[in-house]
């Protein structure tokens, strides 16, 4: 498919309207996803209008999709997202954590090497998996799921309310002030989606159209990231450059000797995580290995492409 980027043409109705019909509501509660003993189920999911506790449904969300990562991909916590997904994420409006969490979420979802391929999988998702054909990414879980997912959650930073006058709104709320990272969380989210999923003829299309936004605070914030970007993958694959001096005060702890060093470390330090990114980099079933979320030719691809374009190049 052609992956784009254009204000004003958000989240695709007709494939939220394909995922509903595909992603019934499951007879099951899922259960919690902390427990000391036994399994606790939050029934409330199967009352009529559960979803109109927002709050709570996200709270909810959160906690599995950290739980994925401990206790591996129930079988719960998968088909509640999908049925979910649809149905929440125009809802997006409504709370402003709920779109990173569903990103979050998803990329813990259907990721190769994130969640090791004998837990908690389907049968016919670990024969995917052994072949050696299969590359990282979407379980096509009915035909046209890829392009179902890729027209609706990366979308919604092209959602009509987010911009005014052709770049991103300074009246959403979003938009806190220059001094707090305005707008980071939803779009940095968004954009590491997108560097993930999309195939490297996707990004040629999605890198043009992010150079095409002539918008000023969109043009801030993209080249903060592909700066971040840079200095995450120097870090990645040379950790011996990071000086104490790089290292903010209050995430000292985290680099102390003997400390576990993971993705989600290298991200802060770069300045483009987001909220719960933590979530998709830790827990016992994580890869350590960027290849395991980003292809290498994925990587080439973006920076190909950010070459062509003087808007994109960092100062």
């Amino acid at each position: 498919m052609t992956f784009e980027w254009i204000p004003g043409q958000g989240i695709n109705p007709d494939a939220l309207a394909r995922m509903k019909q595909h992603f019934h509501k499951p007879e099951k509660p899922p259960f919690e996803a902390w427990f000391m003993s036994g399994i606790n189920y939050h029934t409330f999911f199967l009352e009529e209008g559960f979803e109109e506790d927002l709050k709570l449904v996200e709270r909810c969300l959160d906690d599995y999709c950290i739980g994925i990562k401990c206790f591996g991909r129930f079988e719960e916590w998968v088909l509640w997202y999908q049925y979910l997904l649809p149905l929440l994420l125009p809802r997006f409006i409504e709370n402003d954590d709920l779109f990173p969490t569903l990103i979050n979420y998803f990329t813990n979802l259907y990721t190769k090497g994130v969640i090791r391929p004998d837990i908690n999988l389907p049968e016919e998702t670990q024969r995917k998996l052994a072949r050696p054909d299969y590359e990282p990414g979407i379980f096509e879980e009915y035909p046209g799921f890829r392009d179902d997912i890729l027209s609706t959650l990366p979308q919604v930073m092209m959602e009509g309310i987010l911009w005014e006058d052709g770049d991103l709104s300074k009246s959403y709320r979003w938009y806190i002030d220059e001094w707090e990272g305005y707008w980071t969380c939803p779009l940095f989210s968004s954009l590491f989606f997108c560097l993930m999923y999309l195939t490297p003829e996707e990004i040629s299309t999605w890198v043009a159209s992010i150079a095409s936004i002539d918008g000023e605070l969109w043009r801030t914030l993209i080249k903060d990231w592909i700066t971040g970007l840079k200095r995450f993958f120097e870090f990645v694959a040379d950790p011996t450059s990071i000086q104490p001096e790089d290292i903010p005060e209050q995430d000292k702890r985290d680099w102390e000797p003997g400390r576990e060093i993971t993705l989600y470390n290298y991200l802060k330090l770069a300045d483009i995580d987001w909220t719960g990114s933590w979530t998709v980099f830790n827990g016992l079933y994580t890869s350590r290995d960027l290849n395991d979320y980003i292809p290498a030719a994925n990587i080439e691809a973006f920076w190909r492409e950010v070459a062509k374009y003087p808007a994109l190049r960092m100062e």
